[in-house]
């Protein structure tokens, strides 16, 4: 049957299903494997890394890691070294994230032109390359637990949600910030007894595992020991961690679902609440839990840019390698000054694409 003028390409899964799923699995593992071997690991220990090494090697560790327990375990169980184990945990999760967050894309309604180009926006953004700049961490897993939970959201897999952040709540507290989309969405409000079950799960190691600190004693410290707070940090924070993709997720946003809505509801004050807890101002890495809703409202945008404008949609993509060259953490500690500046003057200058972009879509009344 032939297209009608102005229908939506064919979605990614929507023709030859298993080639276009062997597709979507090969970029997705072609995409971590590449970041994997070029972006070299942080050398200098910190306390996140050192506490889950030690949990790797049967150890104990101090709060709150010590209370993360699944990728620890899972990474004592391969016969690794505790730091070549974590590595490899955090390259499979990202795959799995490049992979669902394909899918989620397609859920929504953004063809494979306009997801591929979200994705590569996603990869080649700050909060994405820290999980392989610090890849000794329990971030790229929680990742993966939150696209699942936001897929499961989104398709009414209400079981499968359930346990999913059950699971969740063994690797990290951020596993249960998409549970309160279920407040927000009155299909799910009656449900929400439910999510008693990973509430249950989320306080039994913080009960059962003997730690110096207890968790509550361990976020009212935390919270209390902000004196330094600044405003101005924190509106760094928002600008080098998703740059311009917060102009075009702002655009995208409103071409999404209700209950992408509800989730990004969720997904944000979840993203407040980390970002008051932890007292290092690591906003950039705290905002990351934002990535689902950021590729899907990106690929949303995109896909009316590519069809209203597509000389702004390759000009926003050919930013893309710089902000991959320049906004590794790696390179800004070992090369310094020069080249965070360079990240600078990449990040604005995808910022000003990205603006330019919205006004013309805006101005042309295709929503």
């Amino acid at each position: 049957m032939p297209a009608t003028a102005g229908a939506i390409p064919p979605l990614l899964w929507d023709e030859m299903t298993l080639r276009n799923w062997l597709v979507a699995i090969l970029v997705a593992v072609a995409a971590a494997l590449f970041a994997f071997a070029t972006l070299a690991p942080r050398q200098t220990p910190t306390p996140d890394n050192v506490a889950y090494v030690a949990m790797a090697s049967g150890k104990p560790a101090q709060a709150p890691f010590c209370f993360r327990i699944l990728v620890p375990f899972v990474a004592g169980l391969l016969p690794l070294p505790p730091l070549a184990a974590l590595r490899v945990i955090t390259c499979v999760c990202m795959a799995g994230v490049y992979l669902c967050g394909l899918y989620l894309c397609n859920k929504e309604g953004v063809n494979i032109a306009a997801s591929l180009p979200a994705l590569l926006l996603l990869y080649c953004s700050r909060p994405n390359l820290f999980n392989y700049y610090n890849p000794y961490l329990t971030d790229a897993a929680g990742w993966l637990i939150i696209f699942v939970l936001c897929i499961a959201f989104v398709k009414g897999w209400y079981s499968s949600f359930i346990a999913v952040a059950t699971i969740g709540a063994l690797v990290r507290e951020s596993a249960l910030f998409p549970c309160a989309a279920w407040l927000l969405n009155q299909r799910t409000r009656r449900l929400a007894a439910l999510l008693l079950i990973p509430a249950i799960m989320f306080l039994l190691p913080r009960l059962m595992v003997h730690a110096q600190q207890g968790y509550s004693d361990y976020i009212l410290s935390e919270a209390t020991a902000r004196p330094n707070f600044s405003p101005k940090q924190v509106l760094y924070g928002l600008f080098m961690s998703w740059g311009g993709l917060w102009i075009l997720a702002g655009y995208g946003i409103t071409r999404c679902s209700k209950e992408l809505w509800a989730v990004a509801a969720a997904l944000a004050c979840g993203a407040v609440a980390g970002s008051i807890v932890i007292t290092a101002g690591d906003y950039e890495r705290m905002l990351g839990v934002l990535a689902p809703v950021i590729l899907v409202a990106c690929g949303k945008a995109l896909q009316v840019a590519r069809r209203v404008f597509p000389l702004g949609f390759g000009a926003i993509l050919c930013c893309a390698p710089l902000q991959f060259l320049l906004g590794s953490p790696h390179v800004l500690f070992e090369e310094g000054h020069a080249y965070r500046v360079g990240l600078v003057l990449s990040t604005s200058l995808t910022t000003g694409v990205a603006i330019g972009l919205v006004l013309v879509l805006h101005r042309s009344g295709r929503h």
